[in-house]
């Protein structure tokens, strides 16, 4: 559904200038908090939002496959590579040539495994009364 949302509104104007691009956004962000269970589904929200640079999104979508995911993700990666997820894409808009999905993914959770290990490492602060 988020792939029709994007070609329909990228016939009408191109995205980076939509003024309708922050409800589609709002819209995409609804639709990966109501089917965050269906790895399926975020995966290839992942791909789209990766594709089309919505950053916002793209965050979300890692995040969610991350903590909701990981595991599963890595195993059906492994079982069933698909070349969408590690192909690199070029950037005609900055003229280089852009990171692929999985690169992008397992950085996000390389940081996130950094903060972990960080927040358990820290002495809670007492509030004085």
């Amino acid at each position: 559904m988020v792939a029709e949302i994007l070609e329909l509104s990228d016939m009408i104007v191109p995205l980076e200038v939509s003024p309708l691009f922050p409800t589609i956004e709002k819209h995409m962000m609804e639709e990966l908090v109501q089917n965050y269970e269906d790895l399926h589904y975020i995966k290839q929200m992942l791909l789209v939002t990766h594709n089309s640079r919505i950053t916002t999104l793209l965050g979300s979508c890692q995040a969610t496959i991350i903590s909701f995911h990981f595991d599963d993700f890595i195993k059906d990666m492994r079982e069933n590579p698909n070349p969408a997820f590690t192909e690199l894409v070029e950037d005609h808009v900055w003229r280089r040539e852009r990171t692929s999905v999985m690169s992008s993914l397992l950085k996000t959770y390389a940081k996130s495994q950094c903060v972990r290990s960080f927040v358990r490492k820290v002495a809670p602060v007492e509030q004085q009364d």
